[in-house]
């Protein structure tokens, strides 16, 4: 079973994330530089999110996040997603991130580009980026299908319990229909805490993040 980490000894701040994240917009910028610096600063996020939980305290270093990919072109970031798997995943936190700003002409051209990369339909620690991008321009039928279809798609894209929980709390997001249940809220929150529990991998103060409910 993981154990739990001390984050208040993170040595990385949003200021020092922000500056490091401008270079991400000189011409050619390298991958490999993208990658680690997205990642440092999604976990420094997540450790001042933890301290104080608004979006607006931390959003000079959300929209560093947003725009670290503005400047890699379609083909560097195809030939990433092809070569390293790390790639895939920063993109969909750099949507993720992006989804959680206003949704500017520039933001959303951003996401839409970025979406447009990806999978067609995710991997198990994709799947809640793909459920915000749905949520937030209110579609219904990649959730639909993959509600209906969700044990094949299951077996072929390792969902599984935290998997279901979220595309029920992202369903209900987008139907609207009625106040979302406040036990899909919680069930979502206990299955991401089982999750961290009985994974193999370290807990991360990105992984206690629960990016859905940001859009509640």
């Amino acid at each position: 079973m993981s154990q739990e980490i001390d984050f208040s000894y993170w040595p990385f701040t949003q200021d020092l994330c922000v500056k490091k994240l401008k270079f991400t917009q000189m011409d050619n910028p390298a991958l490999s530089y993208n990658l680690e610096w997205i990642e440092l600063s999604i976990e420094t996020f997540a450790v001042e999110y933890s301290k104080r939980p608004s979006l607006p305290d931390n959003v000079r270093l959300l929209e560093s996040i947003a725009a670290s990919f503005d400047r890699m072109s379609n083909r560097g970031l195809a030939n990433g997603i092809e070569d390293n798997p790390q790639c895939q995943k920063a993109i969909a936190d750099v949507i993720k991130t992006a989804l959680c700003l206003t949704l500017s002409p520039d933001n959303l051209k951003r996401i839409n580009r970025l979406y447009s990369l990806m999978p067609r339909v995710p991997s198990f620690a994709l799947l809640d980026a793909y459920i915000m991008y749905q949520v937030t321009f209110g579609y219904t039928n990649l959730l639909d299908d993959w509600d209906q279809n969700f044990e094949r798609d299951s077996k072929t894209y390792g969902w599984n319990t935290l998997s279901r929980s979220q595309l029920d709390y992202g369903i209900a997001l987008v139907k609207e229909s009625a106040p979302v249940d406040e036990n899909l809220k919680q069930q979502l929150a206990e299955q991401i805490k089982r999750s961290s529990e009985n994974s193999a991998m370290p807990i991360t103060a990105q992984s206690r993040l629960n990016w859905l409910q940001f859009l509640d």
